[in-house]
């Protein structure tokens, strides 16, 4: 099924709807992921109709595709490494977790952070960010968890 959907990604976009708490995952999250769409899940005793009417609505708006982050040189491992479709109302949420194995190597921690993405009609969206890794570095531990719990969901499906 997955390959399936992987295959006919460029004509057709697949928004998925796992209902209750016996719903594969894993199918539901990795058909909208190869068709290009969303996810949603609603549990027992949780109304249908907000995420039916909000998938509806992605299903019927461009969406913002092909995004990518350039990291320059810094030395981070991006999180998660690929990046879904985004629509109105969305939000992005992508980790830059420090190598300490690229800064070792000479790895400089200052550059330009550039996120781009194409809209469905073929036109560039770019945004740039100068940043300085040593005046935004988190020592939580908490931001480092999250970011490796997308990696891990990342490789699951």
């Amino acid at each position: 099924v997955l390959k399936k959907v992987a295959e006919n990604h460029e004509n057709t976009r697949v928004f998925t709807l796992g209902i209750g708490s016996g719903c594969d995952h894993a199918l539901v999250n990795g058909m909208a992921e190869k068709g290009l769409g969303e996810s949603e899940f609603v549990v027992e005793g949780e109304k249908l109709n907000a995420k039916v009417i909000r998938q509806l609505k992605r299903s019927m708006q461009p969406s913002l595709r092909n995004i990518q982050i350039n990291w320059s040189n810094l030395p981070v491992i991006q999180s998660p490494s690929k990046i879904n479709n985004i629509y109105s109302g969305d939000r992005l949420v992508v980790y830059g977790l420090y190598d300490e194995s690229k800064a070792k190597a000479g790895a400089i921690n200052q550059g330009a952070v550039t996120l781009s993405a194409n809209d469905t009609e073929g036109k560039t969206y770019s945004f740039t960010l100068n940043v300085n890794l040593d005046d935004i570095m988190i020592e939580s531990q908490l931001v480092h968890k999250l970011a490796v719990k997308t990696l891990i969901n990342e490789e699951k499906i």
